[in-house]
């Protein structure tokens, strides 16, 4: 009896001291799976001067131990698989390294500390320092100027949600060279050159921005759900369930029946060819248009569809039988360019350069045939930017402008047609742009915000009022 008694005293004190033991083992073991969102990443940029958050995933159980700048951290990875320290604020320095040990080991390189800030709003933020569709006065100058290591880049790709994400839709930090800064945001971009110039120390921007949205879409749910202009559609936002991949489908399918119609219905087209390329066709009826002009301000306010140019050039006998480069500037939205009936180019895309190529084997002697058919799907239409973007030129700088009178005339008005089918893809919902460009960025310790937007709500100026200060 005394043996079984002592058994059993035995049994119930040392139970519980092997599985404290055994539990202590298992969740003190190197967590497995660690995985970091992409703003923790080689040449990113820590804030100074405040509490540093850290955070990850894991395989749920196990610990992991973080390193940044003589300070360590210890933490456990959560059952659902999540985990997050924060750091004492550090002062501005680097370049250092971050730690992340578990049973592997990330590391990352060429850390800083220095000032953060987050860049958004809409084209005005997101307009680039040198890029098709826009660029800074002296871009090529300035892209040539613009090596800062100490100021690091990182850009948030386009993306949308209906609900809070927290994964990241970007390539990730990048130091501020001549070979990353001309498609990044131009005033992200000079804003941080400044105060790098003025502080002396690092800078981080995060640049986060989608041309022509409206606010509400950069806000968040419960801060909508706070004014009554937009609770209604934040709940119907939240309850939607529908699969973007299949409504893209379905918008591109009926975006192609519509283009056919516009095609078909222009009247510069006829029997599966488009007409009026051709150089012998008679003008009779078409009206002279000076380009380089939107047509909005030529007499056709309310003009969206099809605008067919033409102008005859007269080439000199020193140019006659050469290649020569055709340059017509900004074309809204999108054309088709022929010469001599000829195709020797075409973009689709509102306000890229049009550069085109044409062989030496159509161009003669006298006049010469240009015909570009110019479709405008909404706002401003036409062959607009500078006088001198429109010339003809050789290889030996000759060149002859093409500035001046045109013939036009309208091959379809978009406006007989139903309104275009709005994309399942547009960010102008409420929350959408917050949930998947915003949030994912929480908690990052920054110093603030930059925002530049506010014309795509232009139309609901009072309403703004209270919204701007909301978001």
């Amino acid at each position: 009896m005394k043996k079984n008694k002592l058994f059993k005293l035995i049994f119930f004190i040392l139970i519980p001291i092997l599985i404290f033991i055994a539990s202590c083992t298992f969740f003190n073991k190197p967590a497995t799976n660690i995985r970091l969102p992409i703003l923790f990443s080689d040449n990113m940029v820590i804030q100074m001067d405040k509490k540093v958050p850290v955070w990850g995933t894991a395989d749920p159980g196990g610990t992991i131990i973080i390193e940044i700048v003589g300070q360590q951290k210890s933490t456990k990875v959560t059952k659902e698989g999540n985990w997050r320290t924060d750091f004492q604020p550090l002062s501005a320095g680097g370049p250092y390294k971050l730690s992340v040990i578990g049973q592997d080991t990330i590391i990352c390189e060429n850390v800083m500390v220095g000032e953060v800030w987050i860049c958004s709003g809409q084209s005005n933020m997101e307009m680039p320092v040198n890029h098709e569709w826009g660029k800074v006065n002296n871009a090529e100058q300035e892209v040539a100027a613009a090596n800062y290591p100490d100021i690091r880049l990182f850009r948030v790709n386009r993306t949308r949600s209906n609900i809070p994400v927290d994964t990241i839709n970007s390539s990730g930090w990048e130091e501020c060279s001549s070979g990353t800064i001309p498609e990044f945001s131009a005033t992200a971009y000079f804003f941080g050159r400044d105060l790098y110039k003025n502080l002396n120390i690092p800078v981080g921007l995060i640049h986060t921005s989608w041309g022509g949205t409206v606010a509400e879409a950069w806000t968040s749910a419960k801060t909508l759900k706070t004014l009554p202009d937009f609770m209604d559609e934040v709940h119907a936002i939240e309850m939607d369930t529908f699969n973007l991949d299949k409504a893209m489908v379905l918008y591109e399918a009926t975006m192609k029946k519509r283009q056919k119609k516009i095609i078909e219905n222009d009247a510069g087209y006829l029997d599966g060819k488009y007409i009026w390329k051709n150089p012998e066709l008679e003008m009779t009826g078409w009206e002279s248009m000076k380009l380089p002009s939107i047509w909005e301000k030529a007499g056709h306010e309310d003009l969206d569809g099809v605008v067919w140019f033409r102008k005859k050039v007269n080439i000199p006998a020193s140019m006659s039988k050469k290649e020569l480069t055709l340059h017509l500037g900004p074309i809204n939205d999108n054309d088709i360019t022929w010469f001599n009936g000829v195709k020797v180019g075409g973009l689709n895309g509102a306000n890229k350069i049009r550069k085109y190529e044409i062989p030496g084997s159509i161009v003669k002697t006298g006049t010469n045939l240009i015909a570009v058919r110019v479709f405008d799907m909404g706002n401003n239409g036409g062959i607009f930017g500078e006088p001198e973007q429109l010339k003809i030129e050789d290889n030996l700088s000759n060149e002859i402008s093409l500035a001046g009178t045109w013939k036009y005339k309208i091959g379809f008005d978009l406006n007989t047609m139903p309104p275009r089918p709005q994309s399942p893809d547009n960010p102008n919902k409420p929350t959408l742009l917050y949930n998947a460009m915003i949030h994912p960025l929480i908690p990052y310790a920054i110093r603030g915000v930059i925002w530049y937007q506010g014309e795509a709500n232009a139309g609901r100026a009072f309403q703004y009022k209270t919204l701007f200060p909301a978001m």
